[in-house]
């Protein structure tokens, strides 16, 4: 079990250390990126999960994108690096590479590309997704060296579609780890949680391959990172849902079923509503946290907001009368769930907060502070026993920002909500009136 770098100076006759199980012939898109003149850093994607056959961690790798050819290796394995060679290049026989990488980029919504040829060279080694054989893998680079700037967005993957990260080129010592692979045989360098691709560990512990790299580099303003919206903004919490749980963790029991168990299905059944409740409403941009969650709906896709709103309010209550089901399983009326919805209207960021270093999407804004705050304004008023407001019930707040935008002939529709009334809330520094409604009961 060994890694080895074959490169154009090692003679044919060289055997190979393991004849290989089998050959393929990678072609990689390397695409280098810096955000506003900054440090250089490699795009790569995940393209499989592990396939649970040996590697110990059971994680996939980190690759840049890439083309893939198997190579017939005819009545048995090739035993010299000439014999290697020539298997390859049997099988590569009038493939264009250079126009397969162009057609993938395509793939990943770019145009106009221009790509630059950066050498290739073989590898001996583990198969990272079935270690128990060797294989041999011939790495054919290229470097994207331009592209049109109206799709420079699909490579900063602002929302994480795509599932993009970035890989500094330079300066990496703080992210990047050490750790030897008993299945791989090797030392393997890990980033946000996974290994990279031995190949990619070669360009870059290679001093003239990665400095090819950086000089390819293509600038994203921070800009495309996170998109700057305005709209419908919605912040949902479910009041005393830690103490249901321990309800059903400590008292609910039936036949065959450990109270662990009860209590993941109860908690995973609220996670499964709010996702049909959004999916159904076709929710883009939102963050969940067990139990509640923060939405955007930005007018430049959603234009009837009036109309929006009616249909939240309607799958919100459909929701509630699932919490309602699920609290006939509590004996202790106290014990049951409320929840709390915030609705506000405002500009927000949504996307790689961050920038180049974010991994996973999030908001910003003053108006995301806003509508968090009002939901927790809410809850201080539940508390405190404000009166109009009575606690396990439903309540839904409506910011006055949002409430000028309904229009003064604005109500709920008939049937989904009681109007409580104008409440003044507040929550730390925040301080605020907002139009409260009891969600009716199904």
């Amino acid at each position: 079990m060994t890694y080895e770098i074959i490169d154009s100076g090692t003679p044919d006759e060289w055997r190979l250390t393991v004849p290989p199980a089998q050959v393929w012939v990678i072609s990689t898109l390397e695409i280098t990126v810096h955000q506003d003149a900054g440090r250089p850093h490699l795009l790569l994607t995940f393209p499989s999960y592990s396939f649970g056959t040996g590697a110990e961690h059971d994680e996939g790798y980190w690759s840049t994108p890439f083309v893939a050819y198997p190579v017939d290796t005819s009545y048995s394995p090739p035993t010299t690096v000439g014999s290697l060679r020539r298997r390859i290049d049997l099988t590569m026989a009038g493939r264009n590479t250079e126009a397969e990488i162009n057609h993938l980029a395509y793939l990943l919504g770019l145009r106009d590309t221009a790509v630059t040829p950066l050498g290739d060279f073989l590898e001996l080694k583990v198969s990272p997704r079935t270690p128990a054989l060797v294989k041999a893998y011939q790495i054919i680079r290229y470097g994207l060296s331009s592209v049109d700037e109206a799709c420079l967005r699909n490579i900063a993957d602002p929302d994480l579609r795509r599932g993009y990260v970035f890989l500094p080129l330079i300066g990496s010592g703080d992210t990047v780890h050490q750790r030897y692979s008993e299945a791989h045989q090797r030392v393997e360098q890990w980033f946000l949680g996974k290994p990279l691709m031995s190949n990619i560990q070669h360009v870059l512990g290679t001093p003239g391959l990665r400095g090819k790299l950086e000089s390819l580099a293509v600038s994203l303003p921070r800009d495309l990172f996170a998109r700057r919206e305005s709209g419908l903004l919605v912040a949902v919490d479910l009041a005393g849902y830690g103490t249901a749980l321990k309800y059903a963790r400590e008292q609910m029991h039936s036949f065959g079923s450990d109270t662990n168990s009860i209590q993941a299905a109860f908690r995973k059944s609220i996670g499964t509503y709010f996702d049909r409740m959004l999916g159904r409403l076709g929710a883009m941009q939102v963050q969940t946290a067990g139990d509640g969650f923060v939405a955007a709906f930005p007018a430049r896709v959603f234009h009837n907001l009036a109309g929006l709103v009616a249909d939240l309010l309607a799958q919100w209550r459909q929701l509630v009368g699932e919490i309602g089901r699920l609290n006939l399983e509590i004996r202790e009326e106290g014990l049951r769930v409320g929840s709390r919805m915030a609705l506000h209207f405002g500009e927000y960021e949504y996307g790689r907060i961050g920038g180049i270093t974010s991994f996973v999407p999030a908001f910003d804004g003053a108006s995301i502070v806003e509508v968090a705050r009002l939901e927790q304004g809410m809850a201080d008023a539940m508390r405190g026993r404000h009166v109009g407001l009575r606690p396990k019930r439903h309540y839904i707040a409506v910011s006055q920002a949002l409430r000028g935008r309904l229009g003064d002939g604005w109500s709920a529709p008939d049937g989904l909500a009681d109007r409580v009334g104008i409440l003044d809330l507040e929550a730390k520094e925040f301080r605020d009136q907002a139009e409260v409604w009891e969600v009716r009961s199904q």
